[in-house]
């Protein structure tokens, strides 16, 4: 009967070198394929807690970052709206200047250009992002601005008409009109009455960018004011209260006159002279003269005082984009500061987590040749018995 040589201990002991070996050749190849030491944090050993934290500031200034983007889009997008509406606000006033220059005011030419742009211009000042409103401060969810209930509309009419009868001064006819309430002019309650809260960002734990701009600013809000001034200003239409037929007063239009309200409507003073007027009489001419001086005085006052607001209003407002766009540089500033750190701590994490391919490379080389050698050990062990001895 043949006597085996026990090999029992080294094939025990061979065994577990073969799985330790096969096991660190698995774990290369999958280093290799990867780019990642382990896939699990234990792996790393006591230089996890780097990767973790560094991961954790990551994820923060990510939230960051997709703040400060939505807040610079929206910043951009009340720029543009300020900026669209200054240009509109400039049309009025330039047309303010050509008719004066041109001496004989077109009022059915001014009537329309206010009556076209007041719509557009309230959508400039009611700019939405999604469904924000961007001017409401806080109190995003609601419409600023709302001309079509006609509040302001109904309280300039009265006021011109209190004008034209003569009850209603020139001087505090412009004083109403400058200082009219939010409420008249249709701002929503909360902005009427202060209480709306800033509109901020917060751009890092320290750090919180307020770009706040309401839209009851006096730049807004004397813009829309006079331009609505404007066109009710210049109505012509004689099915309305108060219209203007002319700024003056001709010899013709006193033929067959009996009574003042036979004369076309024109700004105050109504006329006091006797009618039906006699022409022939010298005094009678220099009343006329005088009269039509008067009403064109009284228009022109406010006429012109509308082109100062609109003027003034869109220097305003030139102060409010300045300071959306320093609000605006600090948002850039902060996204380029974040991306230099997020870069700085996606360099740590590689650090701490990604293998060194070449070197992976190499040890893997290594590990094959070795575990392929200690196959062949093992199989010249394995077939080692006394009758091959013999």
């Amino acid at each position: 009967m043949a006597t085996g040589i026990s090999t029992l201990g080294q094939s025990i002991g061979q065994i577990s070198r073969l799985k330790t070996m096969g096991a660190t050749l698995a774990d290369l190849q999958l280093q290799l394929t990867s780019g990642k030491k382990t896939q699990k944090f234990s792996g790393l050993g006591t230089t996890a807690i780097l990767s973790q934290r560094a991961r954790a500031d990551f994820n923060a200034m990510d939230t960051y970052m997709n703040n400060l983007s939505i807040s610079n889009r929206r910043m951009e997008l009340m720029i543009t709206a300020i900026e669209e509406l200054q240009a509109q606000a400039g049309n009025v006033a330039n047309i303010v200047a050509n008719e004066m220059q041109e001496g004989e005011i077109n009022l059915d030419r001014v009537n329309d250009l206010a009556s076209n742009i007041i719509d557009f211009m309230e959508d400039l000042v009611n700019a939405q992002d999604g469904d924000r409103y961007l001017f409401s401060g806080s109190a995003s969810s609601t419409q600023p601005l709302s001309l079509s209930g006609g509040t302001l509309q109904t309280y300039l009419q009265g006021q011109l008409t209190d004008w034209q009868g003569e009850t209603l001064s020139t001087n505090s006819l412009i004083s109403s009109y400058r200082n009219v309430s939010d409420t008249i002019v249709g701002y929503n309650a909360a902005i009427s009455n202060g209480d709306v809260g800033n509109v901020t960002v917060r751009a890092d734990k320290n750090v919180e960018i307020n770009y706040t701009t309401l839209a009851n600013a006096s730049g807004f809000k004397d813009i829309m004011v006079a331009t609505q001034m404007m066109q009710e200003l210049t109505v012509t239409d004689t099915s309305q209260v108060y219209h203007i037929d002319k700024i003056k007063l001709e010899r013709a239009d006193f033929e067959d006159a009996l009574l003042p309200t036979d004369l076309p409507q024109t700004p105050p003073p109504g006329t006091a002279m006797t009618l039906p007027a006699d022409f022939d009489n010298a005094a009678t001419t220099d009343e006329l003269v005088a009269e039509n001086q008067r009403r064109a005085d009284s228009f022109f006052a406010i006429f012109n005082d509308l082109g100062r607001m609109i003027n003034n209003a869109i220097d305003e407002l030139d102060t409010l984009r300045f300071s959306l766009e320093n609000s605006r540089a600090q948002v850039i500033h902060m996204q380029e500061q974040h991306t230099l750190d997020q870069n700085t701590l996606l360099g740590t994490i590689s650090d701490v987590e990604d293998a060194d391919i070449s070197e992976v490379a190499l040890s893997l080389n290594f590990m094959e040749i070795q575990l392929e050698a200690s196959y062949r050990v093992t199989a010249s062990i394995s077939d080692l018995n006394l009758a091959n001895f013999l």
